[in-house]
């Protein structure tokens, strides 16, 4: 998730029940059973069904201040890298943006759950592709999607540095969550933008780019990429 078109957005977001497979992947979702699930080429998906009936599987709580910041911080952030990598998608005939676009859709969807859980109002409801409420979250937008509609190398780098932004924010908000059932989507939503990470890069070498890392660490990024799919469960 980042610091601190379509009709399938709007569809989910009104629904709060999509679930998007990336079923163009390019190969089988892994069979693990889960509420959240991995493909072998990274790509993410939480299943709306059985990520609630987990969900009630958690004492209901209070929630703090930082939380309901964090829910809606990360609802936006979702909906940011879910608008631009289909804005990449419509622009070049790469396979990656839609498959990762579809993830984001239900990682979008996972956070929606939890701020229906708390009955805290959703900031992206209504809101169109890359609209957002939180203005330092649009000028990002703004900025990434300027720069990836020069060229594919450029999207797929900035798209590298937005899964960047997403791990940096996610341990941000994490440190800042006591809630378990939050920690638990934060958890999956940062092993997605792991996972997502590895495929830009790895999509980035196929066409002759190493890619260093412009948000997080050297060590902290070596130590990712050094790896291989983190798997559901």
């Amino acid at each position: 998730m980042l610091r601190h078109h379509f009709t399938a957005w709007t569809f989910a977001v009104v629904t709060g029940v999509a679930i998007i497979v990336a079923s163009c992947s390019e190969s089988a979702t892994s069979p693990i059973s889960t509420e959240f699930t991995v493909t072998d080429s990274g790509y993410s998906s939480f299943d709306t069904i059985r990520l609630r009936n987990r969900l009630r599987g958690y004492a209901a709580s209070s929630i703090s201040d930082s939380e309901l910041r964090a829910l809606k911080f990360v609802r936006e952030e979702e909906k940011l890298v879910h608008d631009l990598y289909v804005d990449f998608s419509a622009r070049y005939n790469k396979l990656i943006f839609m498959n990762i676009a579809q993830s984001e859709l239900t990682h979008a969807n996972a956070v929606l759950q939890l701020l229906q859980r708390y009955q805290i109002a959703d900031p992206s409801q209504g809101i169109g592709p890359g609209v957002f409420a939180d203005t330092m979250l649009q000028q990002l937008y703004t900025r990434l999607q300027t720069i990836g509609t020069s060229d594919l190398v450029s999207a797929l780098l900035v798209s590298a540095e937005a899964e960047e932004m997403d791990l940096r924010d996610l341990s941000y908000w994490s440190a800042r969550v006591d809630n378990q059932d939050i920690l638990m989507v934060f958890s999956n939503l940062a092993k997605g933008s792991r996972n997502h990470l590895r495929a830009f890069v790895r999509n980035l070498a196929q066409v002759g780019i190493r890619y260093s890392p412009r948000v997080l660490d050297q060590a902290t990024y070596d130590a990712i990429i050094s790896t291989p799919v983190e798997r559901g469960g």
